[in-house]
């Protein structure tokens, strides 16, 4: 599994309340593990 990149959460949040901007400051911040959890969540509320 590839991780999951700052561009791979903007692209799953483009239907998300959370504005890019928060999304790329999590994706910074978070671990790998954070990051692909928070994909998971974004993916399936589209």
């Amino acid at each position: 599994m590839n991780p999951i990149t700052v561009q791979d959460l903007l692209d799953a949040g483009k239907h998300a309340s959370l504005s890019g901007s928060v999304l790329s400051e999590r994706a910074e911040k978070d671990t790998l593990k954070q990051r692909q959890y928070l994909h998971g969540v974004l993916v399936a509320e589209c």
